[in-house]
């Protein structure tokens, strides 16, 4: 594993809450996601009295999902870097935090969560370790992340599945800014070399096709980053046009592999082996 070669400010995010997208993006990625997310929640027995921290929280979805698993008697702390677009519910701690600087919120977690955050962050390796550090011994961390490279388009059957110019624009971008597209492959391993147990890992993905949820999701965050990608010269704007016009008219591709990690903190705590490099 190699770690991100672009190192860019902790607080310099390509797909920030302010922009007019985001409230909608983030939206589309619970309505697709959350299945998948719940699924793997649900398999470290969370429930009443558990203390949880969700990180990166977004729109609140799962964190408000996990105060109706925890109840009265247990709590849940969700942090984002801008929480003003988590909606709150009776229970639910909302933070403003940024991981790779501020201290946890808070330790001897029962559970805590991340999904779609790490590969953002060139500092993910420290960050793992901190969320693992903010567990109690036995305590669950679930982390999710993007495998974004496995399933590139194969036009082999008919030459049906569309590859566009918007996707290989996102990616460029994205890695130039040091976002790690590998993220959600990597995750096993990493809780492997950290002494982690009860690993389980599962990958969940779909077929986009035009005009659905997944087609518009991508849309989305082209839209969002679009400045960038014009000022970058990573896509034209009869690219852009194209692209657009294919997600509603004529399109077909695999999404991104979601990985969904679920691992224990050991009861008895014990150093972990240097990460690969």
């Amino acid at each position: 594993m190699c770690a991100a070669k672009t190192v860019r400010p902790s607080n310099e995010y390509l797909l920030p809450n302010t922009r007019p997208e985001a409230g909608t993006r983030l939206a589309l990625l619970s309505a697709i996601f959350d299945p998948a997310s719940e699924a793997a929640l649900a398999r470290t027995g969370v429930g009443p009295g558990w203390r949880c921290w969700e990180v990166g929280a977004g729109e609140g979805s799962l964190a408000r999902w996990l105060i109706a698993r925890v109840g009265t008697h247990g709590s849940v702390v969700a942090t984002d870097l801008d929480p003003s677009l988590t909606d709150s519910c009776p229970g639910l701690n909302v933070r403003r935090h940024d991981v790779v600087v501020d201290a946890p919120p808070g330790d001897h977690f029962d559970l805590v969560h991340t999904r779609l955050l790490l590969c953002h962050l060139a500092e993910r390796e420290a960050v793992v370790d901190r969320l693992i550090g903010a567990l109690k011994p036995g305590g669950w961390l679930v982390v999710e992340d993007f495998d974004g490279v496995s399933m590139p388009p194969d036009n082999q059957y008919g030459l049906q599945e569309t590859p566009l110019a918007t996707h290989a624009a996102l990616q460029a971008l994205f890695r130039s800014r040091g976002v790690e597209a590998r993220t959600g492959r990597w995750l096993s391993a990493m809780m492997r070399v950290r002494g982690m147990t009860d690993i389980h890992a599962e990958g969940r993905m779909f077929m986009a096709l035009e005009r659905t949820i997944y087609a518009r999701l991508h849309q989305l965050t082209v839209e969002q980053v679009k400045r960038d990608l014009l000022t970058a010269g990573l896509l034209t704007e009869g690219e852009y046009t194209a692209a657009m016009i294919a997600l509603d008219r004529n399109f077909l591709a695999p999404t991104p592999i979601l990985w969904s990690v679920v691992a224990r903190r050991p009861a008895a705590s014990r150093e972990h082996e240097e990460v690969p490099r």
